[in-house]
């Protein structure tokens, strides 16, 4: 009786004292813990993409807001200028700093006066065109416009800038008034009042605020606030506020809505399933308590040692806990069995390596560079350890020592695998679904990279951005360097340098800045010295005298323009102000902190002028480069091939540790067959669903990789270490628990839950059950003498597969070197007149999808006709289209894009730029190795030695709106032929990539060579 009583006080005790640290620990993490959504813990410390973005966030680019007020129908025009001046006053938040919504009431003597700043500006271009127009013809032209000017409706305010500047010499500088302008791709007037849109319907106010995009909580506070004023907007008017920072508070609301009702839903599942599954035992609860404190106890610590903790590695508390708790599993179903000591026993080895392996996976995240794998990785790591811990050493105690009591178990699965006759059958069974995996993710698996499936903000965000862009944003987007020094002067000198060696490599009419209106002071006492040794007396007089001739045959009164004169003839000084250029012009170019002057130079975003630039730019020079094409490509790829740098790793250390664990080569091919299968399943599931396999994917895959070995290391211990237990019933169920965690976790509304969820559930399904049947089956024929022989090269057959798969290179990266396949010297001539047809594999980028299909293509230079039709799976036509004569018949059949017609005729138009016209006339200019042919906006790129055409690009307006690269070329039907070709397009998300596989000419033996 005294014994009993002492247990029980001790077991109070015990749960007390456990209440209380649990307590505690709670509220030590709610006190601490802080969570972000931040999507540069998503990339690499040491990656473009990461400076690009920490520069963005330092200029404060992506902290601007565009408010925007349109009138309802029906509105007067003058409403919106109104409603503007009641808003603005009332957009006060502390986050806000400057408002710019137009140029205001400013004076507009500045642009009456340009001229004035001639001397300063007088480079030997701009004396060159000075002195055409104080020629005498270009005298007598200026006064004549100047009266054909005043005698129209127009002219009747052209007076005064007729008198101050009778010769229009201002109108010197105003080209590189409208280069500067180009800068910003608005449609508005810059120096209007308010910015009003092309229909005079729409009004934009451009607010800039000192928060960051990864400033969730101030977003959230300074969105609302503007939201709330626009709510009290006239009736007649409407507004919204489009930002980055609308995704940034979206997201962050997105991840915590889903982080608490998954958290939800995993607690009340798990305790269902045990609860039902062990027969209503109470202590089974036991086993959800072990990960549930782990996980708490990790995320505890993490938050002690983190500033914030990024809010999807919180989000997968319940894929984490489905993983954490198999262990407590098998040490619960080991204590209810009838010898639960030898089975502890049995037990602690297996479980070991198992667990060993999970951490070493997780491990490769804590060397990843990249706060969030990291931080992911600690978290699972610390979370997985002490789940262990927990089950080894506290669950037994908790669960009691009599033996037997819970015996009964639910389920029995001593069916499988057992007989020869059914072993034969389940591996039959597992060989074609390999098979038919293999086929399916073949002909319809696809990667994307794009950094959007980060991104969990709501479809009419995007919609609404969409929408907004469409109507104010016209023409390209820009890049921007920005250059910094410590004082104006230095500024100015070191932004002329870059300037001279920016404009060479870009050309003059690309890059965009004021250092053509804002000399150094150097360059300005040169300027004035060439303008002084030009306007000599002499000169002067004989400019007087011609204008005043000019004048009286006009009618204008001399005498008007006396104080013009008076600018020519007094000499300039080298003590000259800058100030004629009021603030609102140049504040988008030049700019002072509190740490550094700063200068921003403006290029057309693309890839091409962001490699020139960068030689150019460095820590060395103060100069950096902010490219959003850049940021979009870079962060993707570089996430992507880390992830797959990870994949690889994990499989040779996963396989290394299992061949540590079993210490045979064969039983360790056998353990290995979950991971295989469960990635070969991923990969057709996605192929059937037609979902591109994208960055959260491959983060998945890489838990998957580490988690399905455990299934795998379990069996073999019971199939050939004389395991005396069956594990079977346990794992099923600690499959089940991880597939219900991922299962969970496909309904958050968040795409990098989604993905990680459905990779885990689908990749751990296949995993268990290859495990308790494939395995069981393999042990059984070895058993029976089946032939271990065979049975090796069937292991081996799978894994030279997936070995082979791995190794292949991605269709959506075409290496720029061999041009060709082997060292051979041809003629090249590209068919002008002889039909062909092409079997290729053919892939279409298009706004995010990617769309791969089999491609028998027929071309007929001579009509020209091109016919298209494109498989998928056999049978399965996706795509067809004709091209004769300009016009276009086509049929799409892709669920994606059938309803956007402008798909199969964009793909028709490329197709006749990738098939024809590719052997234009005309000179070609030789550069080094590779020579050029100019027609119109085309450009063709041919090797110098060869003759091969390398590339055609169509350039409009410098910037170039596609390119067609060729490469790999083979000899093929008596001819050269490329083996792969890749468009590119100036619209981000779309390409075009072909395969040749078969080339044959029509009605005839042999084409041109």
């Amino acid at each position: 009786m005294d014994q009993r009583r002492e247990r029980l006080l001790f077991w109070a005790a015990l749960t007390g004292l456990a209440a209380i640290v649990g307590i505690c620990t709670i509220l030590l993490f709610f006190s601490h813990a802080k969570f972000s959504s931040d999507i540069s813990s998503m990339l690499p410390k040491d990656s473009d993409a990461r400076r690009i973005l920490g520069a963005m966030q330092a200029e404060r680019l992506t902290g601007k807001i565009a408010i925007e007020l349109r009138l309802k129908d029906g509105a007067a025009p003058n409403l919106l200028s109104a409603a503007a001046d009641e808003l603005v006053p009332r957009l006060k938040h502390p986050a806000i700093g400057k408002i710019v919504c137009g140029a205001g009431t400013c004076d507009t003597a500045w642009l009456r006066d340009l001229y004035l700043a001639l001397p300063a500006l007088a480079d030997q271009e701009l004396m060159q065109e000075l002195e055409r127009r104080l020629s005498p013809e270009g005298i007598r032209d200026a006064m004549r416009k100047n009266f054909v000017l005043l005698s129209t409706p127009g002219g009747l305010g052209a007076s005064e800038f007729i008198a101050s500047d009778p010769l229009g010499l201002r109108q010197l500088l105003l080209p590189r008034l409208s280069q500067m302008s180009k800068a910003f791709n608005y449609r508005f007037d810059p120096l209007g009042r308010y910015f009003i849109g092309p229909d005079g319907r729409r009004l934009l106010i451009l607010c800039e605020t000192n928060l960051s995009m990864t400033d969730s909580a101030g977003a959230r506070s300074l969105l609302d606030c503007i939201d709330k004023e626009l709510g009290s907007l006239p009736p007649q008017v409407s507004g919204r506020a489009v930002s980055v920072l609308r995704h940034a508070a979206a997201n962050e609301e997105v991840l915590m809505r889903d982080i608490w009702v998954l958290s939800f839903f995993a607690l009340g599942a798990f305790s269902v399933m045990y609860f039902f599954i062990y027969r209503m035992d109470a202590r089974s609860l036991f086993i959800l308590a072990v990960p549930s404190v782990a996980i708490l106890m990790s995320m505890t610590l993490l938050s002690l040692v983190m500033d914030s903790i990024p809010s999807f590695v919180f989000g997968l508390g319940g894929v984490i806990a489905g993983i954490a708790d198999d262990y407590a599993i098998h040490v619960y179903a080991a204590c209810r069995s009838r010898d639960s000591k030898e089975e502890m026993r049995e037990l602690i080895t297996p479980l070991c390596f198992c667990a060993l392996t999970t951490l070493a996976v997780f491990a490769l995240f804590l060397f990843s560079g990249v706060s969030g794998y990291a931080c992911l990785g600690a978290f699972a790591i610390l979370s997985i350890a002490f789940s262990l811990l927990l089950s080894l050493f506290v669950l037994p105690p908790l669960l009691g020592r009599k033996e037997g009591l819970f015996d009964d178990a639910l389920w029995n699965f001593s069916f499988l695998g057992i007989s020869p006759k059914n072993a034969k059958v389940t591996l039959v069974v597992w060989g074609v679904f390999m098979l038919a995996s293999l086929i399916i993710a073949a002909l319809g698996f696809s990667f994307s990279r794009s950094v959007k499936l980060l991104d969990g903000t709501p479809e009419s965000v995007f919609k609404q951005e969409a929408e907004f862009k469409s109507y104010w944003i016209d023409g390209e987007p820009k890049a921007l360097a920005v250059l910094r020094a410590p004082d104006r002067q230095e500024l100015l000198r070191s932004g002329e340098n870059f300037y001279r060696d920016a404009s060479s490599l870009l050309g003059a009419d690309k890059l965009i800045s004021a250092v053509p209106l804002l000399p150094s002071q150097e360059t300005v006492r040169k300027n004035i010295e060439r303008w002084n040794a030009a306007m000599t007396p002499e000169k002067v007089l004989l400019i007087r005298d011609e204008i005043f001739k000019r004048a009286k045959e006009n009618g204008f009164t001399p005498a008007a323009f006396v104080p013009f004169i008076e600018f020519l003839s007094r000499p300039a000084q080298t003590e000259t102000e800058d100030s004629i250029l009021p603030y609102f012009v140049i504040r988008e170019f030049i700019r002072q902190d509190a740490s550094a002057w700063k200068m921003y130079f403006f290029f057309p975003d693309t890839e091409e002028n962001y490699a020139k630039l960068k030689p150019l730019c460095g820590p060395a020079t103060n100069i950096g480069l902010i490219s959003y094409r850049k940021l979009e490509s870079d962060a993707g790829n570089e996430v992507f091939l880390r992830l797959g740098r990870y994949m690889i790793i994990a499989s040779a250390l996963i396989f290394l540790l299992t061949l540590a664990a079993l210490r045979s080569l064969s039983q360790t091919l056998l353990a290995m067959l979950p991971t295989m299968s469960s990635l070969l399943g991923i990969a057709a599931a996605f192929a059937i669903l037609r979902i591109p396999f994208g960055i959260p994917h491959c983060i998945a895959a890489v838990l998957v990789v580490g988690l399905s070995v455990y299934y795998g290391i379990f069996m073999a211990f019971c199939q050939f270490k004389g395991l005396k237990s069956d594990m079977t019933p346990s794992l099923v169920l600690a499959a089940l628990t991880t597939v219900v965690g991922g299962a969970i976790v496909i309904v958050a509304r968040h795409p990098i839950l989604f993905g990680l969820g459905i990779v885990i559930a689908i990749g751990i399904s296949v995993a268990c059950l290859v495990s308790i049947t494939v395995i069981p089956a393999i042990g059984s024929l070895i058993r029976s003498g089946g032939g271990a022989k065979k049975i090796f090269l069937l292991l081996a057959l799978p894994t030279v597969i997936f070995l082979h798969g791995c190794s292949t290179p991605l269709s959506e990266i075409v290496k720029d070197s061999p041009l060709c396949d082997a060292d051979f010297s041809a003629e090249y001539s590209p068919p002008e007149k002889n039909a062909y047809s092409v079997l290729a594999s053919l892939q279409i980028e298009f706004c995010g999808h990617v769309f791969p299909m089999l491609a028998m293509l027929e071309v007929n230079p001579a009509i020209p006709r091109i016919a298209l039709v494109g498989l998928q799976k056999p049978c399965i036509r996706l795509l067809e289209l004709v091209s004769e004569n300009g016009g276009i018949k086509a049929e799409c059949l892709i669920p994606q894009v059938e309803k956007k017609s402008e798909f199969a005729t964009r793909v028709a138009h490329d197709l006749e730029n990738i098939c024809l016209n590719l052997n234009p006339p005309g000179r070609r200019v030789r550069e080094g190795g590779v020579e050029s042919v100019v027609l119109g906006n085309i450009v063709w790129r041919f090797d110098a030695a060869s003759g091969l055409l390398l590339k055609k690009e169509c350039i409009e307006d410098g910037v170039c709106r596609w390119k067609i690269s060729f490469y790999r070329y083979r000899l093929d039907a008596c001819s050269t032929v490329p083996g792969e070709i890749l468009l590119e397009s100036f619209q981000p998300g779309y390409t075009i990539w072909i395969r040749v596989r078969d080339f044959k000419w029509l009605n005839q033996d042999c084409g041109k060579k």
